[in-house]
């Protein structure tokens, strides 16, 4: 029974690898961001009609960029898992990380332009302070697994931001 458990948990964090660790910090700094512009708009909320058509417009195409990005990812991942082997195509030839990478610098501001509330995107700092500390742990996992093929990538491909090396 405890193999099994231990078994799961690898499965599982193999699966999500460290991502919970990364987006619980941003999806509650983003709550508390969100609870902030609602208590006190005249200091969490962009002033009104700040660049509104603008913004909104600028938000919504984020937002839809980071679920883009996000389904992408994940297809590709799911693809990849299933035939054992690493991913250097498509969304991951952008970044090494697609999915961090929507939430963090897609969605997350994004949301702070559609909303006007500035405060969301401390969910983006939140999370990539996290990202900075549980990333390591993925590539560590990612290296073992791949190994020099994994080291070449990874020194080819930013980790977030897409961004040409």
């Amino acid at each position: 029974m405890e193999k099994e458990e231990k078994n799961m948990g690898s499965q599982r964090e193999m699966f999500f690898g460290q991502g919970p660790k990364m987006i619980r910090p941003a999806m509650l700094a983003a709550a508390l961001g969100g609870a902030a512009a609602w208590a006190w708009p005249s200091v969490f909320l962009f002033p009104a009609g700040f660049l509104q058509p603008l913004r909104a417009l600028i938000g919504w195409m984020l937002v839809l960029a980071a679920f883009g990005l996000y389904f992408w990812g994940m297809v590709r991942l799911l693809r990849a898992m299933k035939e054992d082997r690493l991913d250097t195509d498509g969304p991951f030839a952008l970044v090494r990380h697609p999915m961090y990478s929507a939430w963090l610098v897609f969605l997350f501001p994004g949301l702070a332009l559609v909303t006007g509330a500035w405060a969301i995107v401390a969910a983006s700092v939140a999370g990539w302070f996290a990202f900075r500390r549980w990333a390591p742990v993925e590539e560590r996992s990612m290296l073992d697994r791949f190994g020099p093929a994994y080291e070449r990538y990874r020194e080819q491909v930013p980790a977030l931001i897409p961004i040409p090396r």
